[in-house]
């Protein structure tokens, strides 16, 4: 027997449809992840050519005497500190010398006044103390003279130093703006060869989809595809204008929805054997005429009006309720009042009353070779 329908595939039970669902989002996700660390990876190249660019435009020589320069200035600083701290030293030595020296002073004035004769050796003492009173202030003269000569020159460094990373700062300027210019011409060409490689994998995943809807590597090439396609719209934002994204957004989705449009409106025109099916089946499940939808009115519902929505409420006869197959309890012909199209027809392996939309006959199963959409 010819088999020309199209019939349904086992659909699986809820939990198996739920988890492919699941699984390609969770692919998507998975894959835009990985994308986003393949653009990041990318974009990090363009910072190695930093220090070649810099090499290029930097003098290396200025660089060197900068550097140093800031040796000779933190060298100079050290040594000013450690002449601080040897004046401190140093001072805290000339008080002691004064004090005593003072106190030999009043010793002697004390000795006079009560005309009492001077200790040599208390003379030579003081004559010991003021010559080391003397040399300590001049070490202190000196100390704070070289701390001076040690600022001088630093002060004559820094000027120095100012003027050549004056010269470093500009020559470096230079070198940033022409890496950000070579940046950005970088991450534009990455960029387009990323739309470009992430649009043929959309496209490709759209047509396998279209061409093998029920192959096992459609939800993995769905996934594929809604990821491509969120990360591609990313990489547009960040390289276009807001006015052209903004622009070339709203023209994708306008392509969008008259494609999807065309093929509404052709599968209303031309559907397919699935669709069809599914149409005829439905309509039959709520006693109406597959094509126009009006009522079956056959066999305990031939005096009944219902619609798609009241189908379930509408009263049955106490006799008829429960049976298997309520249009069919008449066992009669029927053709729709309404637009011609025969709903009920005999089978002609069996000669019984079958269902002129569907293809198989619910009495012997013989398959109809073609079903139509219109006509009897």
């Amino acid at each position: 027997m010819a088999n020309n329908t199209a019939m349904p595939k086992p659909r699986g039970t809820w939990g198996h449809r739920l988890g492919s669902h699941l699984l390609t989002v969770l692919l998507a996700m998975l894959v835009y992840w990985l994308l986003d660390m393949l653009t990041y990876d990318l974009n990090r190249v363009s910072w190695l050519m930093r220090e070649e660019i810099e090499k290029r435009h930097v003098r290396q020589e200025l660089v060197v005497q900068v550097a140093s320069l800031r040796r000779q200035i933190d060298e100079l600083a050290r040594r000013i500190a450690s002449e601080q701290e040897k004046i401190k030293v140093e001072e805290g030595g000339f008080l002691n010398i004064q004090r005593t020296m003072d106190q030999l002073i009043q010793l002697q004035r004390l000795q006079l006044e009560q005309k009492m004769a001077v200790n040599q050796g208390d003379q030579q003492n003081l004559n010991k103390i003021v010559e080391s009173f003397r040399a300590s202030h001049a070490t202190i003269q000196q100390l704070r003279q070289n701390i001076l000569d040690l600022q001088d020159k630093k002060t004559d460094v820094e000027g120095q130093l100012a003027k050549l990373e004056e010269e470093l700062n500009h020559q470096r300027d230079y070198a940033s703006h022409e890496f950000l210019k070579l940046q950005r011409h970088y991450q534009r060409a990455v960029a387009a060869l990323q739309v470009i490689g992430l649009l043929a994998l959309v496209g490709f995943g759209v047509r396998f989809r279209q061409r093998k809807p029920a192959s096992p590597y459609a939800p993995v090439l769905l996934g594929l595809s809604l990821a491509a396609t969120a990360k591609m719209v990313i990489i547009l934002r960040e390289h276009l204008p807001p006015q052209i994204f903004q622009y070339a957004m709203l023209a994708g989705l306008i392509v969008i929805v008259i494609r999807l449009l065309v093929y509404v409106v052709r599968s209303l025109q031309c559907p397919k054997k699935e669709l069809l099916l599914r149409q005829f089946r439905e309509a039959y499940e709520h006693f109406l005429c597959p094509v126009c939808e009006y009522p079956i009115r056959i066999g305990p519902r031939r005096f009944l009006y219902w619609t798609r929505y009241t189908v379930k409420k509408a009263p049955l006869a106490a006799g008829c309720v429960g049976r298997a197959d309520e249009t069919l309890s008449g066992e009669e012909i029927y053709t729709c009042p309404v637009c011609g199209t025969s709903i009920f027809e005999e089978c002609p392996s069996c000669h019984r009353i079958r269902h002129a939309k569907l293809p198989f006959c619910s009495h012997c199963g013989a398959e109809k070779s073609e079903i139509t959409t219109t006509g009897p």
